[in-house]
């Protein structure tokens, strides 16, 4: 189960985030912005080694698009539900990444509320907006190498 918690009612469509709007004429940052929050944040109801839930969220992201798209590669474009007769669009940029445990599901104390969080700041990563098969858009980016981490954090407040 995957749960949006991104919030920008401009890509709002019946109270969900629609993902077929733009990308006609180019795509904005906005744009671009709104589908990478959309991709990233989730929530994994069970993990391994009985933390509880994980929840993450992604915050700060600044993104610079491309000026024009570029076809579909099959070597750089490895995104199983890409549509490889539509364009990419090549995004780079930076964001916070926040890992949420269960307050408490470690026992002994583990992830207390208001320190259940992991930061990791990602400033340095690349990647690509494209269209799926059911003609969906989506943005992801690569983690440009390792990220900045600081644990204990609260959750963000956006």
């Amino acid at each position: 189960i995957v749960q949006f918690t991104a919030q920008a009612e401009q890509f709002l469509v019946g109270g969900a985030v629609s993902r077929k709007i733009g990308f006609d004429a180019g795509i904005t940052v906005e744009q671009a912005k709104m589908y990478f929050t959309c991709d990233s944040e989730l929530l994994v109801p069970h993990t391994f080694g009985g933390s509880g839930a994980q929840l993450y969220l992604v915050t700060e992201v600044k993104l610079e698009v491309a000026s024009s798209s570029r076809p579909f590669n099959i070597l750089t474009d490895p995104d199983r539900a890409i549509d490889p007769a539509q364009p990419v669009y090549d995004i780079r940029g930076g964001y916070a990444q926040y890992q949420c445990g269960t307050p408490g599901a470690g026992g002994g104390g583990s992830y207390p509320i208001g320190a259940n969080c992991t930061r990791r700041v990602f400033s340095n990563a690349g990647g690509r907006c494209y269209k799926d098969t059911f003609a969906d858009w989506h943005c992801v980016l690569s983690t440009g190498g390792p990220p900045t981490e600081t644990l204990d954090q609260p959750a963000p407040r956006q």
